[in-house]
């Protein structure tokens, strides 16, 4: 018998990569593992600073121009990066009108009220405290798997309202 569960394991409806910008390797080896474990079979693009993911996402609009699909489908970024700060990341790429409907999920240690402000100002899709068990990692995992699938919205969190 199938399942919607078996059916769509290995098809996602959005097929780009994942691009997760964070400079912490255990966050992203757990990030990581935690897609795993939920079956998210999308590539995981890893940029360790900034300008590294600045980088990525102006080559991949450069490739996109000569028709080679390679914008990610989703961003999780971390706010605190060496080279170049997660917001200046995100303000970036809002002014790109290639990438300004991305959807970007901010991935961030702090809960501080005004990194929350000032993601929410420069256009973040939500603002998540980084969990901190895998389980719960997992779980966020799952959401992003049902959304690469179109079986659900983007993950939301009640951390909009710290």
């Amino acid at each position: 018998m199938s399942t919607p569960e078996t059916d769509s394991a290995h098809k996602p409806v959005k097929n780009g990569c994942l691009l997760h910008v964070d400079d912490d390797e255990d966050d992203v080896i757990f990030l990581a593992l935690a897609a795993q474990d939920a079956g998210i079979v999308n590539p995981i693009m890893v940029a360790r600073d900034g300008q590294e993911a600045i980088n990525f996402l102006k080559a991949a609009q450069e490739r996109e121009k000569r028709r080679e699909p390679a914008l990610p489908c989703l961003i999780l970024l971390d706010l605190k990066l060496p080279l170049v700060m997660g917001s200046d990341v995100l303000r970036w790429i809002r002014q790109q009108p290639q990438l300004s409907r991305l959807p970007v999920l901010v991935l961030s240690a702090s809960d501080h009220p005004s990194d929350l402000q000032q993601a929410r100002e420069l256009g973040a899709d939500a603002y998540f405290i980084k969990p901190c068990k895998l389980d719960d990692r997992t779980a966020f995992a799952r959401q992003i798997r049902l959304w690469l699938l179109d079986q659900g919205p983007l993950p939301q969190c009640p951390a909009w309202h710290l």
